[in-house]
């Protein structure tokens, strides 16, 4: 591990959640919650909103279970225009692939956090 990837996961706010833009794509956008109890290697907890597309209240409504596992909690928010059917996988799914953003933002977070997301 270099001494950036290192400073960066300590840059990265503890016990609240925060909205991010993916690095690698600033127009896409996820929610973290890192518990202050988050070891490295912690363990990642990925939370899939509905059609409503209320990320936020499932990181809220969780955040009590992170802080007692120590589990790292990451919501991607698949835009309406951008992911139509993005909870479809396969021919009869519209617009991009929900799947392929969901790698790129757990790669993003294990990168920042240290967390496992295997």
């Amino acid at each position: 591990m270099n001494h950036e990837n290192k400073h960066a996961r300590w840059s990265l706010p503890r016990g609240r959640v925060v909205l991010r833009a993916l690095a690698s794509d600033p127009t896409q956008e996820y929610l973290l919650y890192v518990p202050q109890s988050a070891p490295a290697g912690a363990r990642v907890w990925v939370s899939v909103h509905g059609m409503s597309r209320d990320a936020r209240k499932h990181l809220t409504m969780f955040s009590a279970t992170c802080d007692a596992s120590g589990a790292v909690m990451v919501a991607p928010l698949f835009q309406k225009d951008r992911h139509k059917g993005y909870q479809r996988l396969g021919p009869k799914r519209r617009g991009a692939r929900a799947d392929l953003l969901l790698h790129q933002v757990l790669a993003e977070v294990t990168s920042l956090s240290g967390a496992d997301a295997t």
